[in-house]
């Protein structure tokens, strides 16, 4: 995918005035200027409503996760993010970080993060500073390693034939013509459990001997991703929780077979997967950290950079330290992320009931000024 990309420089001078600076964003296939897409606005911590009651040693913790990916780097590797973050710099700083962050204080995991981060407003340049947060979790799911009547959707491995960027088959001709020959079967659960294993992108299979197996992400079929919630509203349905995740997870699986197929494959979208040892992993190729893991739009913000995000969850404010680990397809644009919130029925409550504005500040190198090329 061709990506928009935006340089910031970093240098050894900051000023910290309360100056907004718009960034530019040039075509990558024709190097000429776009309409400006974001800016950013130098703040302080002081001035970050919630950093002193947020608890940085679980952020701490997931920054160490994403440090053990910045320090492995030859150099830097190609980014397509607006907001360009020199890995070289991030390693830097990756290797100042205590030795054990599990053990640190509050005290001292704040501190680390105010000596070398310095925090800026994120705004879209036409839409503004606000934007909405949603969440997602890892589903715990039951499975087996034979199909039977209810374990009857088959949770394939990437097709030898597939080609990444470029559509394959549908939902609809994946499950109604099956992949025999192109790909593996791993394992099989209900359909409905696929489409949510499907839609969150990883999770826990347990098999009937009580063993747990961790799935996750593979490849996709290349086609967009639908709500089926479209669908379901066409059609008159009424889940008795809503149209929440969970609403209307419970409402497809009472539904019959057939209706409930035909409204799942009106999302084109298919995911296949693989075997982690560990997980779940997000797309930095880290594992994720429960409410410390953002997944973000990659376009404008780049992965592994720490982010102040100020939203609500169920009616409680949510004023964390996050980090941007983890990308979705329907995550796009400046101001808007997903929070990973873990595994199994308790996450799923959180998650499938976020759906909030908010706003949230990129931490950039303390000695980081920003400039356009």
């Amino acid at each position: 995918m061709n990506h928009l990309i935006q340089r910031v420089f970093y240098t050894r001078l900051m000023r910290l005035s309360a100056i907004v600076i718009p960034l530019f964003l040039v075509a990558c296939d024709f190097g000429g200027r776009m309409e400006d897409k974001v800016r950013l606005e130098v703040t302080s911590f002081e001035e970050l409503q919630g950093w002193q009651q947020d608890d940085s040693r679980h952020a701490l913790m997931s920054f160490a996760r994403s440090c053990q990916k910045f320090i492995s780097y030859d150099g830097c590797p190609k980014q397509d993010s607006a907001i360009y973050l020199d890995c070289e710099e991030m390693k830097n700083i990756c290797l100042k970080m205590p030795a054990s962050p599990d053990r640190v204080s509050k005290q001292k995991a704040k501190k680390f993060f105010e000596d070398y981060f310095t925090p800026y407003l994120v705004s879209d340049y036409q839409e503004g500073k606000v934007g909405m947060f949603t969440g997602y979790y890892q589903p715990a799911i039951k499975g087996s390693r034979t199909k039977t009547s209810y374990y009857s959707a088959p949770i394939y491995s990437p097709p030898c034939d597939l080609v990444s960027g470029q559509p394959y088959l549908t939902r609809a001709q994946i499950e109604n013509q099956g992949l025999a020959g192109k790909s593996k079967v791993l394992y099989w659960t209900h359909p409905v459990d696929l489409f949510d294993l499907q839609t969150q992108g990883s999770g826990v299979l347990e098999l009937p001997d009580g063993k747990s197996v961790e799935i996750g992400y593979a490849g996709n079929n290349g086609h967009t991703y639908q709500s089926v919630t479209i669908e379901m509203k066409k059609r008159g349905m009424k889940p008795a929780e809503g149209f929440t995740a969970q609403g209307v997870l419970k409402h497809l699986k009472k539904q019959p077979y057939q209706t409930m197929r035909s409204v799942l494959q009106t999302n084109p979208r298919y995911i296949f997967y693989k075997e982690n040892g560990v997980g779940p992993i997000g797309s930095q190729g880290v594992v994720l950290t429960p409410q410390r893991s953002l997944a973000v739009d990659p376009s404008y913000i780049p992965l592994g950079v720490p982010l102040f995000l100020n939203t609500t969850a169920k009616g409680y404010a949510f004023r964390k330290l996050v980090m941007a680990q983890d990308t979705g397809s329907k995550i796009l644009g400046a101001v808007r992320g997903d929070v990973y919130w873990g595994t199994g029925h308790t996450a799923l409550e959180w998650a499938g009931k976020m759906k909030n504005d908010g706003t949230y500040y990129v931490l950039l190198p303390k000695n980081a000024t920003v400039s356009n090329r």
